[in-house]
């Protein structure tokens, strides 16, 4: 295998079209050493947590018999919607509030003659919120949301030549989408009253595969390439509800409700390349990557009377990482990363459109017992402002969103 070989993938890559969960396709950094370096990771290996998903021809270098990785990540959402929030507050606020546990990562690999096979599980998305975008005197709108998604999957890998390895990963998805909105609009001066309810829900299954090449050009130099195939789906459903109340004059008008307990939906993952270099001097080593993604235009139910288009451009994401092993038994990582919408545009049209550009800072350090147990603590930051389309007093308006997302990170890799 060689490089030429993912051209002619990217072909394919860019002629797909894929339906994604997600307008922001890096809000999670997956593994151990991975995140630290802020993603950084297509062109390395040693962490069987994070290289099944970034890269997995890096699990070939792997020369243990057995490794096994468990990283769990705690997030702070400090979101805000409907104004534009100081981008200094949030920090200022991060000791309060709730931190959301998530088992992000996991990962372990054993060596079968000339293969290595590992199993990796992996949470790459995750997104919430619940609260209110607008109060005034008459109207209250709120807001309330999960998306998450699991990915399940085993990995191959093998040496290719003396200095070439190749990797697939193979991943069963299943995702996660629920989304409530209450508007309610009461004018005593006038006896006038509308209270709007909608309720809307999504799962689904896919399957996706992530195809792997590194090179050692050097002892110091290495490159690295991805391609994520985009998700064939295997199933998709949902439901949605909607209510509407009005009085005027005091006068109870007859409700308007629209109720969907099944309907088909789709649920498919962006495909992905990824290409990656890393450099390494003395105790330094240095990694960068960028990744692009295929552009999406889908509709998220098949019912023409409820569905809302959904068009992604193709987006571009870049991660920088740093580390410096201190001692043989300390390691300090820092990276930053990109985590860019592939949402077009905010439009009235479209109800659920959310459009913020995010950057982010990343850094964790390891602990190496006797044992060869690695205990890395740290976390990353992720920081961003635009707007979104929320319902306020019964109207689609596009106001301003404002996300800040505390993540701690703890993890525990043990080598045998």
């Amino acid at each position: 295998m060689s490089i030429f070989k993912f051209v002619i993938l990217i072909g394919l890559f860019f002629v797909s079209r894929a339906f994604s969960a997600f307008s922001n396709y890096n809000s999670i950094l997956i593994g151990e050493q991975s995140a630290g370096l802020g993603g950084a990771y297509t062109a390395l290996y040693g962490d069987a947590s994070g290289a099944p998903y970034y890269n997995p021809a890096g699990l070939a270098w792997m020369s243990g018999n057995s490794f096994s990785s468990s990283v769990s990540i705690y997030k702070k959402f400090d979101t805000v919607v409907g104004k534009d929030e100081d981008l200094i507050k949030a920090p200022l606020r991060v000791n309060r509030g709730f931190f959301q546990s998530i088992p992000s990562s996991a990962g372990s690999v054993i060596k079968i003659e000339d293969y290595n096979v590992g199993l990796s599980i992996v949470v790459p998305d995750y997104d919430t919120f619940k609260g209110d975008i607008s109060t005034t005197a008459t109207n209250t709108s709120t807001l309330s949301f999960l998306d998450e998604s699991l990915w399940v999957g085993g990995t191959l890998a093998k040496s290719i030549s003396a200095n070439e390895t190749a990797g697939l990963t193979l991943y069963y998805t299943a995702r996660n989408y629920n989304r409530s909105v209450q508007d309610r609009t009461i004018n005593e001066s006038t006896s006038d009253a509308n209270l709007f309810s909608e309720e809307k829900s999504i799962t689904g299954n896919a399957v996706v595969a992530i195809i792997g090449y590194q090179i050692h050009w050097t002892d110091r130099f290495y490159m690295g390439a991805s391609f994520r195939t985009p998700g064939y789906e295997v199933a998709g459903s949902g439901s949605y509800f909607r209510n509407q109340i009005s009085a005027t004059g005091g006068t109870l008008n007859s409700p308007v409700t629209i109720s969907k307990p099944a309907i088909s939906s789709s649920t498919r993952i962006p495909g992905k390349f990824s290409l990656g270099f890393a450099y390494s001097y003395e105790d330094f080593l240095v990694s960068i990557d960028g990744s692009i993604y295929s552009a999406e235009r889908y509709f998220d139910f098949s019912d023409s009377n409820i569905r809302s288009k959904v068009e992604h451009a193709v987006m571009f994401n870049g991660a920088l990482g740093v580390q410096y092993s201190y001692k043989p038994w300390l390691i300090f990582r820092t990276g930053w990363f990109t985590n860019l919408t592939s949402q077009k545009k905010v439009d009235i049209s479209d109800k659920y459109g959310d459009r913020v550009d995010q950057l982010g800072w990343a850094a964790n350090f390891t602990l190496i017992s006797k044992e060869k147990i690695h205990f890395t603590f740290g976390g990353y930051y992720n920081i961003g402002r635009g707007k979104t389309v929320q319902r306020i007093d019964q109207n689609y308006e596009i106001i301003p969103k404002t996300q800040q997302v505390f993540t701690m990170l703890v993890a525990t890799s043990y080598y045998f």
